[in-house]
């Protein structure tokens, strides 16, 4: 023992350093426990501290148009903040324009629980619903939509529109509900006179006697419909009347409301070649085939002239004019005066690429009538359609239809549309809202107008009135140019 120091000594000093390395490495164990423990209360106890980085992550993901990104951030952070109504709502709107209706329903009805939806977000939830497979939910909060007195009139319209592109019968339901609220609404009465004009001809004809009343210009856009409404009422249920009905219909562009004319029109009487011609027609103009119904036609009269004219029309539609060639030529020989046939002519050869000879053709239409406004309408399409000079040919045609018919909105939505490339911006719009005037729904003139917003950089006129059309209308081809414009002009907006 050299150091001095006894074995008891030694015994303790080395007891003592054991202890202490012991605790020092229990004091780090716990210290690292404690941290860890801190950390992780901090993200899932009661609300992670990244929180608010998934909701700001979110804001940029929306910002960049990265919408799936944007809703995975604020559904994880949604989990933890279930008492804050915007953050709820700006992930009902970005579900609702990402086309995620469960999203919709689910961030809507947790929406509800805090705070009443506005009439838009019941009209998401409704929507919602109804793509998710609940429709019994979306018709009930569709026709409470309906009595809601804080939704405007444009609103409700657009919403019967909406409804329109679902369930024809639903839409009406909806109507009947704002007409026994609003009897002497303006929009209620017009959309009526078209909803009811086949299945309810004398509901229909008083909403067109009320909306004349109140303003004389819906007995010019509708006076045709309404004398067909008269007579339909006088002879309640005669099938005559709902073709009358369904053909008035489609040459308004209401083709949806014109099929379901022209489907009770052959289910009451199949062995009818021209109903199934119509029919035929309308599905054609809605994109549909037509095809069968006009093999039935075929089947039922094949000499009829309404059966030839329709293959024809057919044939030229699908690409084949040589095929609708022959339907024409022996329409032609068989009634020569007839100015309807040299048109389809005129069409047929210009769709063949012999547009000189369709000139002549039109020529000799307008000549066999020159007071018919259809045909100077057409004849100004056509030479829109295959580039001819406007100031020969199309702008000298839509003048004259203009003139038999000053009150026709198709009438000033061509004469507006010629002018404008004529080159003359100022009058050419003059025109177009003169045609939006007289009908407000006539969605070619709200095309048109719309694509003039865009030439003048008027981009949320323009922006509005495309939305609208591709909402609104029921002409496929219109929709579709609608769609193409926004999506060039507004899909980086």
């Amino acid at each position: 023992m050299t150091s001095g120091r006894s074995p008891l000594d030694w015994w303790k000093v080395t007891w003592l350093r054991r202890a202490w390395k012991r605790y020092a490495s229990w004091l780090e164990e716990g210290i690292y426990l404690i941290l860890f423990l801190i950390i992780l209360g901090l993200n899932l106890w009661p609300r992670p501290w990244a929180v608010d980085a998934w909701v700001a992550e979110g804001r940029l993901a929306r910002l960049r148009g990265d919408r799936s990104q944007a809703l995975t951030k604020w559904l994880r952070a949604g989990e933890y903040m279930p008492e804050t109504p915007e953050l709820w709502r700006g992930m009902a709107s970005l579900a609702y324009e990402a086309g995620d209706y469960s999203t919709v329903v689910r961030a809507l009805v947790h929406l509800s629980a805090y705070e009443p939806l506005s009439p838009t977000e019941q009209r998401n939830l409704a929507e919602g619903y109804f793509q998710t497979g609940d429709k019994a939910a979306a018709k009930e909060i569709w026709l409470e939509l309906m009595r809601d007195v804080r939704v405007p009139s444009t609103e409700r319209a657009n919403l019967v529109t909406h409804l329109r592109q679902i369930d024809l019968n639903l839409a009406r339901q909806a109507l009947h509900v704002w007409l026994d609220q609003v009897p002497e609404d303006l929009e209620a009465l017009q959309l009526g006179i078209l909803l009811f004009a086949s299945q309810n001809p004398g509901r229909a004809l008083e909403c067109f006697q009320r909306a004349s009343t109140i303003n004389a210009r819906v007995q010019n856009i509708y006076q045709e419909l309404g004398e067909v409404l008269a007579g339909a009422t006088r002879q309640s249920g005669e099938v005559a009347d709902l073709v009358r009905i369904g053909q008035v219909l489609g040459r308004y562009g209401e083709w949806d409301l014109a099929q379901e004319a022209f489907e009770q029109v052959v289910a009451r009487v199949p062995e009818y070649a021209e109903g199934w011609v119509l029919l035929s027609e309308a599905r054609q103009q809605l994109g549909q085939s037509g095809l069968e119904e006009l093999e039935t036609a075929q089947t039922l009269a094949p000499e009829a002239v309404a059966v030839r004219a329709a293959w024809g029309l057919y044939w030229r539609r699908a690409g084949q004019p040589e095929r609708a060639l022959y339907f024409y030529q022996s329409l032609a020989r068989q009634f020569p005066e007839e100015p309807r046939w040299q048109m389809e002519l005129a069409e047929t050869y210009a769709a063949m690429g012999n547009v000189a000879l369709a000139v002549n053709l039109y020529d000799k239409a307008v000549a066999l009538a020159p007071r018919d406004a259809l045909i100077w309408r057409y004849y100004a399409r056509f030479a829109l359609a295959y580039g001819l000079d406007l100031e020969t040919y199309a702008l000298p045609a839509a003048r004259k239809a203009l003139e038999l018919e000053p009150e026709n909105p198709e009438a000033l939505d061509l004469m507006g549309w010629i002018t404008f490339l004529s080159g003359d911006a100022v009058q050419g719009e003059r025109f177009l809202q003169q045609a939006l005037i007289k009908d407000a729904r006539y969605m070619p003139a709200l095309l048109h107008q719309a694509q003039i917003w865009l030439w003048q950089h008027e981009w949320e006129s323009a922006h509005e009135a495309l939305v609208q059309v591709v909402s609104q209308s029921r002409n496929p081809e219109l929709v579709a140019q609608a769609q193409r414009l926004l999506d060039q002009y507004f899909s980086r907006r």
